[in-house]
């Protein structure tokens, strides 16, 4: 179904590796409906250009949690980065580096998302200082959804990712909201130019286990960056137990003593 607005895609036409019957069905269903400039039935959004804070019950104070701007050498150094080891074209339910594993919801259910990689089968990136990288491995949705739960294993205190709207020929308003137990605990929008625009969202100070992103269209995701939340160490049996003993044998110890009287 067409309507007012057309969307120019990053994706290109390359030819897909296999990706199964099915996967493959539904990549050359959506190359064919949505490639050539034919636009998404989504309309855009007018919102300003807006980075807020939300403050929810229970939710850390506003001042604890920042946003980073840049991937500058702090950031890059504090966190680390998720490598996207799948081949181009390739669909993945989910990242991981052995530590932190990402899985793709959308409406609840697993989403699978497309390999992607710029200049080839993604059209444009930002270049530094804005990414790290001008030509990034992109993972967008297989379904060309346009609100995507990226769900943690672990919970984390910094998590970052690059986006840019699958539009080479409008900005877009993106907006990520940082999730603990499902719980907002804070939302950047911001406005996003997809003819080599991409903007780095990135949270620290906090603790996250999710993060949804949505826009009026679909969009690419690159350079997944976390740091860990520091582990709060279970109560030590240690010492109790010691102090139970130490009493223990001083028990024993007087009631000795006061048998020899």
């Amino acid at each position: 179904m067409l309507g007012s607005q057309y969307q120019q895609h990053q994706r290109t036409n390359g030819i897909q590796p296999a990706l199964g019957i099915d996967r493959l069905g539904r990549l050359v269903q959506h190359r064919t409906s949505h490639g050539g400039g034919a636009m998404r039935t989504r309309t855009m959004r007018n919102a300003a250009i807006a980075a807020t804070l939300l403050l929810c019950a229970g939710a850390a104070r506003a001042d604890t949690i920042t946003f980073v701007a840049q991937p500058d050498t702090a950031y890059t150094t504090a966190t680390t980065l998720i490598p996207i080891a799948a081949s181009e074209g390739s669909a993945i339910g989910s990242l991981s580096d052995g530590v932190l594993e990402i899985d793709f919801l959308s409406g609840g259910s697993p989403e699978l998302m497309q390999v992607d990689q710029v200049s080839d089968s993604w059209s444009t990136w930002a270049s530094p200082p804005a990414t790290e990288s001008a030509t990034p491995t992109v993972l967008g949705s297989f379904d060309y959804d346009n609100e995507i739960l990226y769900q943690f294993n672990r919970t984390v205190t910094t998590f970052g990712m690059e986006l840019e709207p699958d539009d080479t020929a409008n900005p877009h308003n993106i907006t990520a909201t940082f999730l603990l137990s499902g719980t907002p605990q804070a939302t950047l929008t911001l406005s996003v130019n997809g003819n080599g625009g991409a903007l780095l969202f990135a949270a620290t100070g906090g603790s996250f286990d999710a993060v949804d992103v949505t826009s009026d269209v679909d969009f690419g995701s690159a350079e997944f960056r976390y740091e860990l939340a520091p582990v709060v160490p279970e109560p030590s049996l240690a010492m109790p137990l010691a102090v139970l003993l130490a009493g223990f044998a001083a028990t024993r110890a007087f009631r000795a003593a006061a048998a020899c009287k």
